[in-house]
Parts: structure tokens; sequence; C-alpha cells
């Protein structure tokens, strides 16, 4: 109905229409809806993890070989894959991430205010000694942080 009510010819059209002004993860998941509609779907999760794992593996074998715009094109590959699985595990991709972020924003805040409480600043810790207190906060719940 839709597709008669926007005179689109093609399933190609509907996807071509759907605005580029999205959120690239809210936009790859209504493309990929017009996708499913017509058949063109992995059967459940799991195949689709699996698509993920192959695309993270083309991303890293294009980055060993050096090959910046190969791996520019199969990051993009690899985060579309990403969004399908939130799609099939009925998760909000966009919101996901935001959380991730929010989260990931709270442990460094611990991270940072532990160190400066023991007398540290990050910019003379190793990586190592970073850890140590990221591996701390993740033990925590994030409302204790």
């Amino acid at each position: 109905i839709k597709q008669k009510e926007k005179d689109e010819q093609t399933i190609t059209e509907g996807m071509r229409r759907v605005a580029k002004a999205l959120p690239a993860n809210i936009r790859a998941a209504k493309v990929q809806k017009k996708a499913a509609k017509v058949g063109f779907d992995f059967e459940d999760y799991r195949q689709t993890a699996a698509k993920v794992e192959e695309e993270l593996q083309e991303v890293l074998d294009a980055a060993e070989k050096g090959q910046s715009e190969a791996v520019f094109e199969e990051f993009g590959d690899l985060m579309f894959s990403a969004v399908n699985l939130s799609r099939f595990l009925d998760v909000n991709a966009e919101n996901a991430l935001t959380n991730a972020t929010e989260k990931f924003i709270n442990r460094f805040e611990y991270i940072e205010g532990t160190a400066e409480k023991r007398g540290l600043k990050l910019k003379h810790m190793t990586i190592g000694e970073m850890d140590e207190l990221w591996n701390e906060i993740k033990h925590l719940k994030d409302s204790d942080i």
C-alpha cells in the first residue's frame, strides 16, 4: 500500500527514500527491514552473527595488508551487519550505542577520579595500570559508580 501511495515501482526506490539525514544506525535498520519484507534476510540471529564475524575478519585482513580504503569499506559492512544483528535481537542499535558511550564515560570518569585520589595522572600511567582501574569499575554495578 505504501509503495503505491508513494508511486514506488521497486523495493530499491523505497530504500533510496529512507532519509539520509537519519542517524546511520536507524537508516540501516530501515533499509534492512525493507529487504526483509521481500524475503532477502537471514533465517535467524545466528546466521547474522556469523556475518558479523565474517565482516570483522575482512576488516582485520584489510588492516593487516595496510589497505586503508578496504578497511573503510569493510568497516562499513561490519557496522551494517551489526545493525542487522541488533534487528534480529530486537535491540535498538542507536540506543544501545548511546548507552554504551555513556557507560564508557562513567567508567572513564571512575578511572580518572581514582587515579587522582591515588596521586596519579593518567598521562603518566601505563595502559596496564589504567586497565587495572578499568577492571575494578567493570566489577562494580553502574549504579555504584
